[in-house]
């Protein structure tokens, strides 16, 4: 009679057993290649994108009696420019980025803090998170030149693109004529975010 009860447990045993070994061992590590199953490192940094995203939020709350350069429209605006300049899957706007990015170089401290806020409130995750996504974990292959901080028409030219010269906020980054092209998107961008997260003494996160 033991021997059958100690039979019937090692039964029960196999038949848990088995399928759990074969999830972790095979099932798991297949899902996770393909991702399909976030690894526990992803699930790690998923959680801290969303504490940095909830902390972040905590700013966008514009206090008329701060010192600010722009309105929380203007700044609104801004967030939501980025994001949507930077979804299309034909390609990123990259005259609307340049012009947002614009902006930044011009913000008080107060501006950025609640631009930090409305950005993560408005698009779902930072501007830092942002910024990884579309320009350090994706391929850019599309150059910055100086055309897209100044632009005048040529002689005779009609229609088309209107002048615009946003040089004095990119030469506060460090960006001029001469060495724009020694800078890859990625790289400007990221002047313009570090910028932000420096003036307001806000974790980049």
């Amino acid at each position: 009679m033991k021997k059958l009860v100690d039979n019937e447990w090692l039964d029960i045993g196999l038949k848990v057993g088995i399928p759990i070994g074969v999830y972790f061992f095979v099932i798991k590590p297949i899902l996770v290649s393909i991702n399909l199953l976030p690894d526990k490192q992803e699930q790690v940094q998923n959680e801290s994108d969303q504490q940095a995203q909830n902390q972040q939020q905590q700013l966008g709350v514009y206090y008329g009696n701060e010192n600010h350069s722009y309105s929380a429209t203007v700044l609104d605006g801004i967030s939501v420019t980025l994001r949507t300049a930077t979804d299309s899957w034909f390609g990123y706007d990259w005259d609307s980025i340049a012009e947002a990015l614009a902006w930044l170089p011009g913000m008080t401290a107060a501006d950025g803090r609640y631009f930090l806020g409305t950005f993560a409130k408005k698009n779902g995750y930072t501007l830092h998170r942002w910024y990884l996504d579309k320009f350090t974990d994706t391929t850019i292959i599309t150059s910055f030149t100086w055309d897209n901080v100044k632009w005048e028409p040529g002689w005779g030219s009609s229609g088309g693109r209107a002048a615009y010269d946003y040089s004095p906020f990119y030469e506060k980054m460090g960006i001029n004529e001469s060495n724009a092209r020694s800078f890859s998107w990625s790289e400007v961008v990221n002047k313009f975010v570090s910028y932000v997260y420096s003036l307001t003494g806000v974790t980049r996160q």
